[in-house]
């Protein structure tokens, strides 16, 4: 699975966020081309500004500090 670094508006605080480790799953494109990402149920069309791809070191090195995730 890819996981994405989203940078997107927080609908909760309104400021620029970034969301470390987005499974791929929780991003789309609309009709429009834009891309949006799924914050929870209530905020579904989140308008995303970049999303960057993990590196798979990153990933590895993350399972190894935290088996249990």
């Amino acid at each position: 699975m890819k996981f994405y670094d989203v940078l997107a508006i927080s609908p909760i605080t309104g400021r620029e966020t970034t969301f470390r480790e987005t499974p791929a799953s929780s991003l789309r494109v609309n009709e429009d081309g834009e891309m949006l990402f799924r914050y929870n149920h209530h905020f579904d069309s989140v308008e995303v500004i970049t999303a960057t791809l993990v590196p798979e070191q990153r990933l590895i090195n993350l399972s190894n500090e935290y088996p249990d995730l």
